[in-house]
This record gives C-alpha cells, sequence and structure tokens, in this order.
C-alpha cells in the first residue's frame, strides 16, 4: 500500500487531466439528469392537475351494461390504478333536514381515497358524506348549509308488493362535508356531488326491477400519466367489446413532448460518455507509456504482472474516489445555489441517485478503462521484453 500511495503522489499531475475531464462530464451529466427527473416530476404532479388526465373512461359501443361487475377488482390490482368505479350518476333532490326541497343534483359514486382526484382535501370523511357541487352553493336555499348538517337524497326505488314491483319515493340521509369546485369536463356530468360508491351501487340497485344496477361506463383513476396507456391496454386486452379512452391519449401531445426531452437527454449524454471514455482512454495510454520504467523495475524485481495490475487499479480506484468527492461536492454547491436564488430543485429529492451513479461512473469508469489499457500493454510487448529496451535509453 505505501508503494500505491508513492506512485500516486508522484503521479497525481499525469492524472490531472483525466480528473478535469470526468469532472466535467459528471457535472453536466448531474445537470441534464437533475432537469429530466424535475421534468419528469412536474409532468406527473403539475400537468396532470388538470382533472381529465386522471381518468380511464371504459365503455362498450355496441352494449353499454355489457361490463362484467368483476372487472373492478381485476383492475384495481393493476399497478397504477388508485381507485376504479362502475358510474351510477343520475339526478336526484337534495333535501334538508325539514326533508324541503333545496335543489337537483348529479350524485355521483366514488371511494373516499378518490377524493382527492375531484378536488377534495378534506379526506377525513365518514362513510355517509356528501360533497356538494358549489355551483349550488349559489342557492339562497344552502346559505345555512355548514358542516355537519343532515342532509337527504330523495330518490325513487322498486318496491315488491302483492307480487308487483312498484316505485316508491324515499330518502336516504348524508352528512354534508361541504362544497367542492371541480372544473368540468368531458367524462363527468355537469352539476355533480359526490357520495360513497357503496351507497350509490345501493340506490342504482333499487333502481332496477332486477336489482342489477344500470350504468352506461367503468372509470379508472391512474394518478401516474405514464402509466395509462399501459393500464388501458391491460382493461381491453380483457375483453374484446371494451374500449378504454383517456384525454392523454386524444391529445397525444404530452407523450410526444416528454419522449422528446428524454430522447434528447440521452443522446447529449451518450455523446458526452463517449468523448470522456475517449479522452480518459488516451491519457491512461500516455501514462502507462510515460510509466514504462517503473513497470520494468518490478518485472527485474520479480514483482508478477498480477499485482503490478493490482497495485495501478487501487491507485486507479483512489483518483476516482478523488474524482466522485469533487464533482459531488460542487454538484451540490451549484444545485444549492439554484435551489436558493431561483427556486429550482434539482437536487434534494434524487441525492441517493447521484451519489450512486456518480460513484459508478468515477470509479468504474477509472478502473475498468484501466484493466484493459494494462492488459493490452502487457500482452502486446511480450511479456515486458519490450520494457526492458528502455533501460538502455
Amino acid at each position: 500500500m505505501k508503494i500505491v500511495l508513492l506512485f500516486f503522489r508522484r503521479n497525481f499531475k499525469k492524472f490531472t487531466g483525466i480528473m478535469f475531464s470526468m469532472i466535467s462530464f459528471l457535472l453536466v451529466m448531474n445537470l441534464i439528469l437533475g432537469i429530466v427527473l424535475s421534468v419528469k416530476e412536474h409532468f406527473k404532479n403539475d400537468l396532470v392537475d388538470n382533472s381529465d388526465l386522471y381518468f380511464i373512461e371504459v365503455f362498450n359501443e355496441d352494449s353499454p351494461m355489457d361490463i362484467p361487475p368483476e372487472l373492478r377488482k381485476e383492475v384495481n390490482s393493476f399497478d397504477g390504478v388508485e381507485s376504479s368505479f362502475f358510474d351510477f350518476s343520475h339526478p336526484v333532490k337534495i333535501t334538508d333536514s325539514q326533508k324541503n326541497n333545496l335543489d337537483m343534483t348529479n350524485i355521483l359514486g366514488v371511494e373516499i381515497k378518490a377524493l382527492k382526484y375531484f378536488n377534495i382535501e378534506d379526506t377525513n370523511v365518514k362513510d355517509d358524506f356528501i360533497f356538494i357541487n358549489k355551483k349550488l352553493s349559489n342557492n339562497e336555499k344552502f346559505k345555512g348549509l355548514k358542516k355537519g348538517d343532515k342532509v337527504y337524497i330523495r330518490d325513487y326505488k322498486y318496491v315488491e308488493k302483492d307480487g308487483e314491483m312498484n316505485g316508491v319515493e324515499y330518502l336516504t340521509e348524508r352528512t354534508f362535508y361541504g362544497f367542492f369546485e371541480f372544473n368540468e369536463n368531458h367524462i363527468f356530468r355537469n352539476n355533480i356531488s359526490l357520495i360513497n360508491y357503496n351507497t350509490a351501487e345501493k340506490i342504482a340497485r333499487g333502481m332496477t326491477k332486477t336489482g342489477k344496477p344500470y350504468f352506461s361506463r367503468f372509470i379508472v383513476i391512474v394518478p401516474e400519466v405514464d402509466k395509462l396507456k399501459h393500464v388501458a391496454n391491460m382493461i381491453e386486452s380483457k375483453n374484446n367489446n371494451l374500449t378504454a379512452r383517456y384525454t392523454l391519449e386524444s391529445t397525444g401531445n404530452l407523450p410526444g413532448f416528454a419522449v422528446i426531452i428524454v430522447a434528447v437527454s440521452v443522446l447529449i449524454i451518450g455523446i458526452l460518455f463517449l468523448i470522456s471514455i475517449f479522452n480518459v482512454s488516451s491519457n491512461i495510454s500516455q501514462i502507462l507509456n510515460l510509466r514504462k520504467r517503473d513497470f520494468v523495475l518490478f518485472n527485474i524485481f520479480g514483482i508478477e504482472d498480477k499485482k503490478v495490475e493490482g497495485m495501478f487499479m487501487i491507485e486507479l480506484a483512489i483518483h476516482g474516489i478523488l474524482t466522485f468527492t469533487i464533482s459531488t461536492t460542487i454538484t451540490g454547491v451549484l444545485f444549492y445555489l439554484l435551489k436558493r436564488f431561483l427556486e429550482f430543485d434539482i437536487f434534494s429529492q434524487y441525492i441517493h441517485l447521484y451519489i450512486l451513479v456518480n460513484f459508478v461512473l468515477a470509479v468504474g469508469m477509472l478502473v475498468l478503462i484501466g484493466i484493459i489499457k494494462l492488459n493490452t500493454t502487457f500482452k502486446s510487448n511480450n511479456s515486458m521484453k519490450f520494457y526492458k529496451e528502455v533501460l538502455k535509453q
């Protein structure tokens, strides 16, 4: 180890070119990688705030009711699916605790965990919740309504009496949790209000004589945009009669934009990587050429080529670790300044990834290229015979 440290100190200046080349490559790569990861995160979280982009609409054009009920359980197990529900939405009357009609709304049943995708932050609710569309808040009859008040859904259901099925009016009690504002889109009805999914299904079953609920489609919530296509394809593969449609598919702009960013970034990093490999390889070849005398002396003293190779690899690894330390430190400082003065954070979320990638490239590239070059040098010069001639010079 003392010999390795001796050669490390003596040849440090010879490695400055290699280290500078690799540090430059790692800094540029870190910047591009950070931008790509940041854009991807922005693409998921910010652009997807458009309420259309969360939802996949599944329907059967030939027979709307011919969507198997068991599909919901299967779809919920797919990677990327947050929630799913059959659309039982239909217009109902909302009444107050005195059974006075307040207004009409279209009730839609969803799971509690799906409320956030309808711009509702308060998800600490019980199963008897109802969130009423904010449009109805302009109605004077709703002015005195506050959170926790009881309201009722006035609807009709079929009841068997004397062997006949007759429609009767009935009320379903709900707890009011507030108004919510949901940007109308092409997927859902206007003026929708939200209730628990199981309650919506129960109401829908009561509206038919057979007890089979009426629905026209199946809705799937996929928070991550890059998984929309996969989920849609999985659904369609389960039943050839089903069509899975989503807004991102119809626009086509966002995926293309994302692909371009990734493709250009990979191309730039690839080109810089090749340039860096060429520079490192060239510099190591020059260093090996300048150190002919060292290798000859090792051979004269009976030190095997493998031991020489091991010492040289340790020396390269030390330079690699030093390169990694410098590049990571500079990256951290630059990215901190970006966050501090431009509020552009591309470091804190991915610090572990930067450390891993920088270490593997800084140490791995030097050691791997060094092994290849050293073995080539040993073999091409007939096991050190060429280097013995150096001592005569």
